[in-house]
């Protein structure tokens, strides 16, 4: 027998043993850490009653569920695993996407998402969640905010796919969309007031109110808390709150002269044209005889309408000829309302404060594109003001248990 070569074949073999070993080696342990994975479970479980009251159906109807009406049924819910869905029919239900942010104005963590309810509809949804661990699905974005935006930073936007906003100087512009998308922040800054593939903005503001810049009466003298220039007083501060799945958040600050006069969160759902605007006076700045004026600037050809029994103003018109026309409106709750002042930038609306130095409303605009049929009246457009003016004077009925 050939010694040499039965040495070499034995070393052969072994090493081929060795490698085979260790190939089934970490086979059987592969197999066995996948035998032992368990997949995604959900040992504990909410259930929340939702009401609409009302005799209208409600679109893209904000959820807002404060975190501790959820925590004093379930005091060890946990923010990082958990899930919202309808509860299971014949098939087994998508998730209902969901975001947590914290509101700026009382710093009161919230859940929210969206829901479409039928008239009278009385909706049940699960928030299935684990005590431990962490598990949130990555649900795509809907909404987002661009804290520094246009070419020297100066503009804070937001947007979700339907349409989009930004603040400059304490004015709200407005951009209309031609299919859905989150593209603000990609937009030549160049060419926005021409139509391009992706929409245009229409809304020509200047130094005019836009959609919601601010006055302040303090019972005496009005005060602009909009505008600006070399020589204004006035100065503006951005600031992102939310974006996400469900909404995208926006912050406004205006100072004179270093002072903070008055702060604007603005909140965009998706699925929705409207804001809903938290105005916040500090407490330096409050008394009985304060009051905050979103304005709404009027348009040379506007057809303007003001309902103060149900809560709404709204215009439209053509602002210039390519680009068709845009409808605007602001919305409140009749019980805040404390008179109009009209001015040769727009028409205000004068609200009542809380004793926190808060009001609440609503703001939207939308486009009729050149292309498309012009509207004849303002049937349509006060129809949907009707129903946004309702829907935010009426809220929804929420139960945790």
């Amino acid at each position: 027998m050939n010694t040499k070569y039965s040495t070499v074949s034995f070393r052969i073999v072994s090493i081929i043993v060795t490698i085979f070993a260790g190939v089934f080696g970490i086979y059987c342990v592969s197999a066995a850490q996948q035998s032992d994975d368990a997949g995604i479970r959900f040992e504990k479980k909410l259930a929340i009653t939702l009401t609409n009251s009302l005799n209208i159906k409600r679109s893209a109807e904000a959820v807002v569920i404060p975190l501790e009406d959820i925590t004093s049924k379930a005091p060890d819910f946990n923010i990082n695993f958990f899930r919202v869905k309808h509860p299971a029919g014949m098939f087994e239900p998508l998730d209902i996407p969901s975001q947590i942010y914290r509101k700026p104005e009382s710093q009161e963590e919230v859940l929210t998402f969206v829901m479409d309810f039928a008239p009278n509809e009385t909706r049940k949804v699960d928030i299935q969640y684990n005590s431990d661990g962490e598990g949130l699905p990555d649900y795509p974005d809907e909404a987002k905010v661009y804290e520094k935006w246009y070419f020297i930073d100066s503009n804070i936007a937001w947007e979700n796919k339907l349409v989009a906003y930004r603040s400059y100087d304490g004015i709200v512009d407005y951009f209309a969309k031609t299919y859905p998308h989150l593209l603000l922040h990609d937009i030549p800054p160049e060419s926005y007031h021409h139509e391009g593939l992706w929409g245009l903005d229409p809304y020509l503001v200047g130094g005019k109110p836009g959609l919601a810049g601010i006055m302040l009466f303090d019972g005496s003298r009005w005060e602009k808390c909009y505008g600006g220039g070399e020589n204004s007083p006035l100065s503006y501060i951005h600031k992102a709150f939310a974006d996400g799945p469900v909404c995208a958040g926006a912050s406004v600050k205006v100072k004179n002269k270093g002072a903070l006069k008055v702060t604007s969160h603005y909140m965009l759902l998706t699925g929705r044209y409207d804001n809903d605007v938290t105005v916040v006076v500090p407490p330096a700045g409050l008394d009985d005889n304060t009051f905050v004026a979103p304005g709404m600037q009027k348009f040379d050809n506007e057809k303007y309408v003001c309902d103060k029994r149900n809560g709404y103003c709204l215009s439209y018109g053509i602002p210039v000829g390519e680009y068709g026309t845009i409808a605007t409106a602001l919305i409140w709750n009749p019980g805040d309302e404390r008179g109009e002042e009209e001015t040769v930038d727009g028409h205000f609306i004068k609200l009542k404060l809380d004793s926190d130095g808060i009001a609440k409303y609503r703001c939207v605009a939308v486009w009729y594109r050149a292309s498309a049929d012009q509207p004849e009246s303002l049937i349509t457009f006060e129809s949907y003001v009707q129903g946004l003016a309702l829907c935010f004077n009426t809220p929804l009925k929420i139960s945790v248990r």
